[in-house]
């Protein structure tokens, strides 16, 4: 004869053990989701973030290149004027130059004549 008291009551106990190992692991997957769920998305933001960093410079360097070659070509315009000035300072208008050689020989003609 079984001691159906006892038989019951070693069933609930191993259901209370089993049921909270159950819970236990339930739990357990629920943080390992939770952690896996926040890993992802603190990557996802890190590589956003490095995304926009980048584009960030990348952006910066196209205007930096641009004011670069903006400078270049003043720079050169600049030169250039100045070169063409002097190349008129020099050859064309001052006494030496053409005009100036063209007015010094119309003075010596003058004279002799």
């Amino acid at each position: 004869i079984y001691d159906w008291a006892g038989v019951l009551y070693f069933r609930r106990f191993t259901d209370n053990i089993f049921g909270a190992i159950k819970a236990l692991n339930v739990t357990k997957a629920l943080n390992a989701t939770k952690a896996l769920n926040v890993t992802k998305a603190l990557n996802a933001t890190k590589a956003l973030n490095a995304t926009k960093a980048l584009n960030a410079m990348k952006a910066l360097n196209a205007i930096k290149a641009l004011y670069a070659i903006k400078a270049l070509s003043a720079t050169k315009a600049l030169n250039a004027t100045k070169a063409l000035n002097a190349i008129k300072n020099v050859y064309f208008f001052n006494d030496r130059g053409f005009l100036g050689w063209a007015k010094h020989l119309i003075t010596f003609v003058g004279q002799i004549v």
